[in-house]
């Protein structure tokens, strides 16, 4: 995280966001230690030739 953050900062980018899978408490927590917050909700959608790339994107059936 030091290195991430020190080469954004070198870089002049002005914010680190980090996108994670819902239901990960435990990298949720890592990255709460480490000063990040949770500023909203990104909504996305697995395409059917995305799908089997991204298994964690596909829409349950209920």
């Amino acid at each position: 995280m030091a290195w991430i953050e020190a080469e954004a900062e070198r870089t002049e980018c002005a914010v680190v966001r980090i996108a994670m899978v819902l239901g990960r408490e435990r990298t949720h927590q890592f990255y709460a230690r480490n000063g990040y917050f949770d500023d909203g909700l990104l909504m996305v959608k697995a395409l059917s030739r995305g799908a089997a790339e991204f298994p964690e994107y596909v829409s349950q059936q209920v």
